[in-house]
């Protein structure tokens, strides 16, 4: 059961980071177009580019490590369940501490962009 659990949600992180780096593709192609019109709205291509480094960046690596993160979870979890919880539980607070700090940078990237089509 707890196996079972494990891999559908690292298979949903893995789905996820793909649409991290789907969206930073369609922001660069955004930017692009912005770059291509004479419109107001070409003072968010820089931090709409910054936004777009940050969701290939992090999508990618996400993507790349969780097929051995998982395996690797897996042996943990089978071999040494306390130590499992343990390092999961660290691993996955500094995961959402980071994306706090992902969401921050990216919402005051926001805010520059409007504060330069303005």
């Amino acid at each position: 059961m707890q196996t079972d659990f494990l891999f559908r949600y690292f298979n949903a992180e893995k789905y996820e980071s793909l649409l991290f780096v789907v969206v930073g593709i369609a922001a660069i192609a955004v930017s692009w177009l912005l770059h291509r019109r004479a419109c107001r709205l070409r003072g968010m291509i820089g931090p709409l580019l910054a936004v777009a480094a940050i969701q290939i960046v992090v999508g990618g690596n996400v993507y790349l490590r969780t097929d051995a993160q998982a395996a690797d979870l897996q042996r943990t979890l089978s071999s040494a369940p306390a130590r499992y919880q343990l390092e999961e539980s660290r691993r996955m607070a500094t995961v959402m501490r980071n994306f706090e700090i992902y969401k921050f940078i990216e919402v005051a990237l926001l805010g520059v962009g409007l504060a330069l089509v303005t």
